[in-house]
Order: structure tokens, then sequence, then C-alpha cells
């Protein structure tokens, strides 16, 4: 893992692309086009795959392992914990002074008391982390 501060995200983050990439291919049973990257094979080093370029491959993959605990999700896709600075909940924008606070919550349990913590949110957070070499 890199030392650069980033919690080993920028280690991280390209290794979890590929394997996104491959995934999405072999779910779609088919061989790429183009590199993980977008761009074209090499015509020396990557005969073989431009035969076979957007073919089907009649492969079937099975995930075998995806960790659930926070800590694992946390370190593995850079979810935020319960030691972030200013958003503790790996769900809510609730801050650090209100987290174990439940005043607002209902019985209801539909965390609306705080506003979610989407998608959009977790890549625009690390989007702004991110570094870029």
């Amino acid at each position: 893992m890199c030392e650069c501060g980033c919690s080993g995200w920028c280690t991280l983050y390209p290794i979890l692309f590929v394997i996104c990439w491959s995934m999405t291919l072999a779910s779609e049973g088919r061989n790429p086009k183009l590199r993980h990257d977008g761009t074209d094979f090499d015509l020396e080093l990557d005969s073989k795959r431009i035969e076979r370029a957007d073919t089907s491959n009649h492969v079937v993959v099975a995930l075998c392992e995806y960790r659930g605990d926070w800590p694992a999700l946390c370190e593995i896709c850079g979810l935020r914990n319960w030691k972030h600075k200013s958003k503790p909940c790996l769900c809510c924008e609730v801050d650090r002074d209100h987290l174990l606070s439940i005043q607002d919550m209902t019985l209801d349990a539909d965390l609306d008391a705080h506003e979610a913590f989407t998608n959009e949110d977790y890549h625009a957070e690390v989007g702004r982390c991110r570094i870029v070499s």
C-alpha cells in the first residue's frame, strides 16, 4: 500500500477498477474490445485479444468473496467510518456531535432524520481525495 495519506485508496482503486471492468465483461459474456483504460489493444502484444475482441467468451464466472463488515468496507472501498472528522456515519450526513443522539429518530427507523449519504455524495467525496499522478 502507498503511504501518501489516502489510506491505501490510490493503491486499491486501480485494482478494484480492473476487477469491476472484468466482472462487467464477464457478466455480459463477451471479450473486451479495448483495454480496461479505454485504449486500443497493441497489435504486437495483443494479437489474440484483437481476434476475440467483442465476441462471446462462453465463460461462467463467480465472485467468491466480498466482505460485508464495516471495517473491511471502509478499508477496501474507501467508505467513511466512525472516526471520520465531520461525517462519521456510513449511511447519512449526521455530524460527530449528533452521531449518538436519538432525539431526531422515529420508531419507524426510516433514516430520514438526517440527509442520506448517496452514491453521488460518495463519488464526490472520493473525487476530492483522489491523488492523481
